[in-house]
């Protein structure tokens, strides 16, 4: 199969190279590489079970070939190549560690081809070759049915030569490295075929080529000499045989992909349902996903939301005692569509700054998706388009203020009535009136020299105006706590008054609850201020 060549081992000259043997090596490398790819893609565990781990033996029959320097053989003769080979047969036994490497030790016993004579060297009979011989294994394409492996390790010939002078016997070992691919077929989990190729450098050559000439009688110094002038011969192997595991391999069947179903785009902020199946196969299975951005997930229903837009490859894997199998699908994640809120208006609150009704502060309470557009129409054809105007009225009289907010979900719309009346309000004795508001911290019903200034206005209307009580509304925002802060927050007002002079009886505090004013304007990780408030409206005292 090989052809072969003498090769310079320690510091001689290269005397023959056989031009077959790369040829050939070439050709079944080749050959390897189709056959591998032309097999199942099924990739196998790569650490098999113990009780899945087997001895093996091998018997093999086929041709085995010399190259050396004493069969004056010239580079041109091919017939002579083809034609000279000598028989051999080999028993091997092996251990499989996993799916793709395994160890042999074997031995061959054989004969070589015969030397050729010339005018120094007699013709040399065909040859008795005995070696031991042990390898690794690699399998580069394991669970396929027909199945390429690499080989190499090293060997030991047990030989003789003779003394051309004496012609005395003379027992020579000789050692060496071996290399060699084969390819084998499956013909049940218990047997295979195979075919094989190997080459064993071995050295001193003494021990392959019965003679030793050119150290006992030729010269490398004389060309008309044909004599043995290397230290090394380079014997092959082509042949064929069977192998047969001993150790009986637990029944198994492979699990195999069946479908997968993932979808083919799906929105970034939204969870993705991926959903694998297989056969009935022998258990455990393994199922495990990986869906691309280096996150894994388990079992056949896979709930995923992905980091962002892309294209991801997700793959979906099966294992069992059977071997590996994979298949994947490409899924788009896009940008998720803008969510938008349309406004909503509450309420409009407005309150009278001072005590003459004239002018009034608006605060609408509105929900939706931020940014707003505030439009404000004061009933008496003037506008504003701040989200908390404050506006005063030329004149007295009933208007009817319109507010209008827009988003990028639409508008809305809203109209409430308001009274201005001086007159009425200083009639009324103050009653109805709110006074002015204090604001607060996040989470702190704690009152600044700004609230207590304002609290003290408060304090000198309520003395001017005996007749009327006062209600303190505490209220806290999204960000805060909950009714109590709220409750804390208008006891501390109330309490402002009372140690200035109101009596008790005339103040109530509590709670109003959570404020729903937007604060667009505002640090949103501090809160609302205009929310974390408290209110003081006046009334009539029972």
């Amino acid at each position: 199969m090989f052809g072969h060549i003498a090769i310079k081992m320690i510091g001689t000259p290269l005397i023959h190279m056989k031009r077959g043997l790369p040829l050939l090596l070439l050709i079944i490398c080749l050959a390897s590489v189709v056959v591998v790819h032309a097999q199942p893609k099924l990739k196998l565990p790569f650490t098999l079970p113990l009780d899945q781990k087997r001895l093996f033996l091998s018997t093999k029959l086929g041709w085995t070939t010399y190259g050396g320097d004493t069969d004056n053989n010239r580079l041109g003769q091919w017939g002579t190549y083809i034609r000279d080979r000598g028989h051999l047969f080999g028993l091997e036994a092996g251990y499989r560690l996993s799916n793709r490497y395994e160890i042999t030790v074997g031995g061959v016993i054989g004969n070589y081809p015969k030397i050729e004579p010339d005018e120094y060297v007699s013709e040399a009979k065909d040859t008795r070759r005995f070696q031991l011989i042990s390898n690794a294994r690699i399998i580069l394409n394991p669970g396929a049915d027909v199945q390429t492996y690499l080989s190499a390790g090293g060997n030991i010939l047990f030989g003789h030569y003779y003394r051309p002078q004496t012609l005395k016997k003379v027992f020579q070992p000789g050692i060496g490295v071996t290399g060699g691919i084969g390819l084998s077929y499956m013909l049940n989990r218990q047997a295979f075929v195979f075919i094989e190729g190997s080459i064993e450098a071995t050295f001193p050559d003494a021990a392959a080529d019965s003679g030793d000439f050119g150290r006992d009688f030729g010269s490398a110094g004389n060309p008309n000499v044909g004599g043995d002038l290397s230290n090394s011969d380079i014997l092959g192997f082509f042949g064929a045989g069977l192998r047969y595991n001993l150790s009986k391999e637990i029944s198994c069947t492979p699990v195999r992909i069946t479908a997968l179903n993932v979808p083919n785009q799906v929105n970034a902020n939204r969870v993705a349902t991926m959903i694998g199946a297989a056969n009935e196969a022998t258990q455990p299975v393994e199922i495990i996903w990986d869906f691309g951005d280096g996150r894994m997930g388990v079992g056949k229903v896979a709930d995923h939301r992905f980091p962002g837009p892309g294209v991801y490859i997700v793959s979906f894997s099966v294992s069992n005692c059977g071997g590996t199998d994979t298949r994947t699908a490409r899924i788009v994640v896009e940008e998720p569509p803008i969510q938008c809120e349309k406004p909503i208006i509450r309420h409009i609150s407005s309150k009278r700054d001072g005590w003459d009704g004239v002018t009034v502060s608006f605060a609408p309470e509105v929900e939706g998706t931020l940014p707003m557009e505030y439009i404000w129409d004061f009933g008496d054809g003037n506008t504003s388009i701040a989200q908390f105007p404050r506006y005063t009225y030329p004149r007295t009289g009933s208007y009817n203020v319109s507010l209008q907010v827009r988003n990028c979900g639409g508008e809305d719309i809203k109209t409430e009535a308001i009274k201005i009346s001086p007159e009425l309000i200083r009639e009324s004795s103050c009653i109805g009136l709110d006074l002015k508001t204090v604001h607060f911290s996040q989470n702190s019903a704690a009152l600044d020299e700004e609230d207590m200034a304002a609290l003290r206005d408060n304090v000198a209307f309520l003395q001017r105006c005996k007749s009327v009580c006062v209600q303190a509304s505490g209220y806290f925002d999204y960000l805060e706590a909950s009714n109590d802060l709220a409750t804390r927050r208008a006891l501390t007002v109330k309490n402002f008054y009372s140690q200035n002079g109101i009596p008790a009886s005339r103040i109530k505090a509590a709670s109003a609850g959570r404020s729903f004013i937007n604060c667009e304007n505002e640090d949103q990780t501090s809160g609302c201020s205009r929310n974390q408030r408290v209110e003081s409206s006046t009334k009539q005292c029972n």
